[in-house]
């Protein structure tokens, strides 16, 4: 459904899309918490095309029911165990890459060593901030 829509994130709930982007990166991720409200999501589906840790911890503090990756990184798999979260993923890799694949994903290198999802969402939140300046 992403790839046939061009979607990046589709979010759905009781079988109904509650939030959907083209835009890529952990950011729609943020904006769906911040517009939509962490209770809300909670139960939810997740549909992204990459699902790194940084996008497992995020799933993990708003609740998700289940996931749904393109291509998910092999840290992102023991956050969703951990969390109970039943995931897929067409592709899995050691890494996420940056957009230019020259390294890391920025938001990757932001939550190395976090385990928790309340940190995870404060760094993140932070981060993206700290890009819009």
């Amino acid at each position: 459904m992403l790839e046939r829509q061009k979607l990046s994130l589709l979010i759905l709930k009781e079988g109904l899309p509650i939030f959907m982007t083209k835009e890529g990166g952990v950011a729609p991720l943020l904006q769906a918490i911040e517009e939509i409200g962490r209770e809300d999501l909670a139960g939810s589906i997740v549909a992204d095309k990459v699902v790194g840790k940084a996008a497992a911890l995020l799933m993990a503090y708003f609740g998700a029911r289940e996931a749904y990756a393109g291509i998910m990184s092999e840290k992102a798999v023991p956050v969703l165990e951990r969390y109970s979260i039943p995931y897929h993923f067409r592709s899995l890799v050691v890494e996420i890459l940056n957009r230019d694949k020259s390294g890391t994903c920025r938001f990757e290198l932001t939550v190395p060593d976090v385990e928790e999802p309340e940190e995870a969402y404060s760094r993140l939140k932070e981060k993206v901030h700290s890009l819009k300046k």
